[in-house]
């Protein structure tokens, strides 16, 4: 298997570059939209939240796509993370055992 190098785009950057900057949406305008605050949205955004099935549901009813989309946007950053923290704890392993 092809690993990977760079980080997968995280949802919140494909939401604002495909959606909000291309589609001219406002943060506030789409929080409103969404019915969520836009402090949440806004967190989404900038990668300090993540994309809950429910808000996956919302977003693909308002801007016409899937809720698949947000989530599999959302699993690869996850699944990214999850790679890179197993991979230091176990340098943190191997390490520890070389130790005299």
């Amino acid at each position: 298997m092809i690993k990977r190098q760079r980080r997968p785009s995280s949802p919140g950057t494909i939401l604002k570059d495909l959606f909000l900057d291309e589609r001219g949406y406002t943060i506030s305008g789409l929080s409103r939209d969404l019915e969520v605050s836009r402090k949440h949205l806004s967190e989404i955004i900038n990668g300090h939240r993540r994309v809950t099935p429910n808000i996956a549901v919302r977003l693909a009813h308002r801007l016409d796509t899937t809720p698949n989309l947000w989530l599999n946007l959302q699993n690869a950053v996850d699944t990214r993370e999850a790679e890179r923290e197993f991979s230091a704890s176990r340098k943190d392993i191997g390490e520890s055992r070389s130790a005299p």
